[in-house]
């Protein structure tokens, strides 16, 4: 039997769009308007190649998690379920988006409840940051963010997939993403999943576990701040010495009549 490749996350961080990619195909519909969210687990047996060989593979198009009203978590809690029951052995691919290039409290929800609920294994977990500005990103977003996730997540180490936003028509740019997603799924071990509990999410406690969230990323953000202060206090106080004028050092020398005389006897 082949394993399973989970792509979780909430609606609208182009979980579809991930899918399809992988597939090399336009096998479920991904587009940005309401109609085309993802309502049903839907999968697709393939053959994905990997730099080891290819892998027989169940690819499943997942519905998010939170919405707007109670009913629908609830489905989308049955739909998510559907996919573990399926394939228990899989990979989960956690997918994150952004906004100003900072991770959405509301997908780190998400992600907890889930987590939680499921107990994922770290060896058989990656995170895709995906829909990110190419032209936005700093030198140091990965590296930031990559210890951002870690810090809010409680996981070391784990494997993350920094995705640009891709035009249809742009081909190499959608080849890129393409290697860059399956060099990061690659590296994950299939392992087995089972629910210990319900997923414990309700509409009216959604906004204190997001401000929850928040909390944690300001306090991320403070200790940041602090280092970053503190490597440039130091890096200040090396330029000062550097730059600092060599000191003239002056020996005292006694005249001869201060000198001490020795006598013979």
């Amino acid at each position: 039997m082949s394993y399973g490749l989970l792509y979780l996350g909430n609606s609208g961080v182009g979980k579809t769009w991930l899918v399809n990619l992988t597939l090399g195909k336009e096998a479920f519909r991904a587009a940005y308007e309401s109609s085309s969210v993802t309502k049903t687990t839907e999968y697709v047996d393939v053959t994905v190649t990997y730099s080891r060989g290819p892998v027989m593979t169940r690819l499943f198009n997942i519905p998010g998690l939170i919405e707007n009203n109670q009913e629908a978590i609830e489905h989308n809690k049955v739909e998510i379920q559907k996919a573990f029951v399926q394939r228990p052995v899989s990979v989960v691919v956690f997918v994150l988006s952004v906004t100003g290039g900072r991770i959405r409290d509301e997908d780190m929800v998400a992600f907890e409840a889930l987590n939680k609920s499921y107990r994922l294994k770290p060896d058989s977990l990656c995170i895709v940051v995906n829909q990110l500005n190419k032209k936005k990103r700093t030198p140091d977003y990965e590296r930031e963010t990559k210890l951002r996730i870690e810090s809010l997540t409680g996981i070391p180490s784990l494997p993350i997939a920094f995705i640009n936003e891709v035009d249809d028509d742009d081909v190499a740019g959608r080849q890129d993403a393409l290697a860059t997603l399956l060099q990061v799924i690659e590296t994950r071990l299939p392992a087995q999943h089972e629910k210990h509990h319900d997923i414990q999410l309700q509409l009216d406690q959604i906004k204190k576990a997001k401000e929850e969230v928040k909390a944690k990323q300001e306090e991320f953000d403070r200790m940041k701040a602090a280092m970053e202060a503190e490597a440039a206090k130091k890096l200040a106080e090396i330029e000062a010495l550097k730059n600092k004028p060599p000191q003239v050092v002056h020996v005292y020398h006694p005249p001869p009549s201060h000198r001490r005389k020795w006598y013979k006897f």
